[in-house]
């Protein structure tokens, strides 16, 4: 077995330093990149050997040959002398550990708190206490540190969602009454499908935003999209997506995989092994420190997801949308929070909102329900300087334009506002302030 700079891109200096060099690494740790957890090989005598040369098979793999023969393409092995001493390898080694996407640590999650158990791979209670508590990316809504769904039929808007979702943590504004990290914090969204419409989208919900300048510069830094879909049943493609990401030096906390069916092409989404190969290398992904969400379908005409129901079962969180065109209502509901409540259901509306004073470039975003309703909403604003019917649509917030002009007829029929001319133009009063009343 041997490893090449064809095999992992490395330079020969880089071959020759792999196979001059010793480290402490963790007793009884081996890793072989490609593969879903290290390969245990007792320590050796004498010191640590990372080499080019062939090794045989470890004598205490368990399995036949066939169960073997994968980690033989591309196996880089490294393994610990008696001594474990230091449990952190040189710089120029951790280096190439992180851009090929391999273990630096005993443990992936831990190695990011700075806490290493005292038994090595084992944890006792004082060890546990070290961990760091669980946390929530969007509070009480998204978790830190999981692997979650969103899933809702064609056309529902759930990229749309994940898309709000994405753009509120990347420049740290709360999200629907929801508090997110201050500061805001990177993103990568994996786009297989619709890209030529990501720039109008996120344009429409920035001008309707009203971003600061500020935060259009965390925007800018913490927000990156990537066309290139890795197909997360091959071990080879995440090393390759993780190698991307340490060449472009960007950690993302949050990984959001548009759709589940554009990284899982000609996988059967019913077959609990492969969607489980799948799930699989998420929790690779999740054990290096991102939040993973991945946008998924449901069944035609249905509210049920896609494919094998070990998927909600595999996954932390399930989130599912469900649009109502008529109302202009989309709803939120949550079926799954492994290690919290779930929220109750949620309500928000959306917009249509032009780019350009040709009313050419347009693109839908989502928008609150407030609690407030909608008539009192109405009725406080300022009639007095006189109100056309599109002054009332921008000056009510966070609601849809249907929903606006619904509540609106009904005020007029109900007598509690009139509506005359002025000009051309058909202005909205209180009764008191209109004269011809």
């Amino acid at each position: 077995m041997t490893f090449s700079k064809a095999d992992w891109e490395l330079s020969p200096q880089d071959l020759e330093q792999l196979d001059k060099m010793e480290v402490n690494l963790h007793p009884y740790q081996a890793i072989p990149t490609g593969v879903e957890s290290p390969i245990l090989i007792p320590p050796l005598a004498g010191g640590v050997r990372i080499g080019t040369g062939d090794l045989p098979k470890p004598s205490n793999i368990k399995g036949n040959q066939s169960e073997w023969e994968p980690f033989a393409s591309n196996p880089l092995i490294l393994v610990q002398n008696e001594q474990p001493s230091s449990l952190s390898p040189s710089p120029i080694l951790g280096e190439t550990m992180v851009r090929m996407g391999m273990r630096t640590s005993p443990t992936e999650g831990v190695s990011q708190s700075g806490h290493v158990p005292q038994h090595g791979r084992f944890f006792n209670f004082d060890d546990l206490a070290q961990l760091p508590a669980p946390t929530w990316l969007i509070e009480d809504v998204l978790p830190k540190d999981v692997v979650s769904m969103l899933f809702g039929p064609p056309a529902s808007l759930k990229s749309f969602l994940g898309l709000d979702w994405m753009l509120h943590l990347a420049i740290g504004r709360t999200w629907n009454g929801h508090k997110v990290v201050e500061g805001g914090m990177k993103v990568l969204y994996l786009l297989g499908e619709g890209k030529n419409n990501l720039y109008k989208r996120v344009a429409v919900w920035v001008q309707h935003h009203q971003l600061t300048e500020e935060e259009l510069n965390r925007l800018r830094t913490n927000f990156f999209t990537t066309f290139v879909m890795p197909q997360v049943r091959v071990p080879k493609n995440i090393n390759t997506l993780i190698n991307d990401m340490n060449n472009e030096s960007f950690e993302p906390v949050l990984l959001v995989f548009d759709t589940f069916a554009r990284a899982f092409v000609g996988g059967d989404d019913n077959s609990s092994q492969e969607t489980g190969e799948a799930m699989a290398q998420f929790d690779r992904l999740r054990d290096r420190g991102h939040t993973i969400l991945f946008i998924h379908h449901t069944i035609k005409k249905g509210k049920i997801y896609r494919g094998s129901l070990n998927l909600e079962a595999a996954v932390d969180t399930a989130f599912s949308v469900v649009r109502d065109k008529e109302h202009e209502e989309l709803s939120l509901f949550n079926s799954k929070q492994k290690d919290n409540e779930e929220i109750t259901p949620m309500k928000m509306g959306w917009k249509k909102i032009f780019l350009d004073l040709d009313q050419k470039l347009d693109s839908l975003v989502l928008i609150p329900i407030s609690d407030v309703p909608i008539a009192d909403q109405i009725l406080a604003l300022p009639f007095s300087q006189g109100l056309s019917r599109g002054d009332v649509q921008k000056m009510v917030k966070g609601v849809s334009t249907k929903a606006i002009m619904e509540i609106l007829d009904q005020l007029l029929v109900d007598g509690q506002l009139v509506e005359s001319k002025d000009g051309k133009r058909k202005m909205i009063d209180r009764p008191q302030f209109n004269p011809n009343v």
